[in-house]
């Protein structure tokens, strides 16, 4: 087994053990480093979670649009350009389904045109019913 592997399966079992109630909440900050940069977002559903991934993006000071769509399970979407995002928000939310005390997470990549790129999950675990709600906030500066 290697190094990364290890690393991986500990990871794996911390987040098991401190992750706790069905509704996982997070909110973040993301710095946009050019105006110009092109910004994509793709966000998915993991820990066997399934379900619909909600997405709100609401503009910033140039651009105050809101955009809305959904995704089973995983959504990808160019967001714009840096410059008229900075301000705004970008809203992840999931209801979903999934194996009893299991934890369900819903994560998010943004990346720019430059290759640079940023990472941000929620967690929460399935209740006995199988159902767990997980919501994201990200926030562009």
């Amino acid at each position: 087994m290697g190094l990364l592997e290890r690393i991986s399966k500990a990871v794996g079992r911390d987040l098991d053990r401190r992750v706790s109630g069905h509704e996982g909440s997070a909110e973040a900050g993301h710095q946009i480093r050019r105006d110009e940069s092109e910004l994509t977002m793709e966000a998915v559903l993991g820990g066997g979670a399934r379900g619909v991934i909600d997405l709100e993006v609401q503009g910033g000071e140039k651009d105050p649009s809101v955009r809305q769509t959904q995704g089973e399970g995983r959504l990808h979407l160019a967001l714009g350009p840096g410059g008229s995002l900075r301000g705004g928000t970008l809203s992840l939310g999931a209801q979903v389904t999934g194996p009893t005390g299991t934890v369900a997470t819903l994560g998010a990549t943004i990346e720019d045109s430059d290759q640079n790129r940023a990472t941000y999950s929620v967690e929460a675990r399935c209740d006995a019913q199988g159902r767990a709600a997980l919501r994201l906030v990200v926030r562009f500066s």
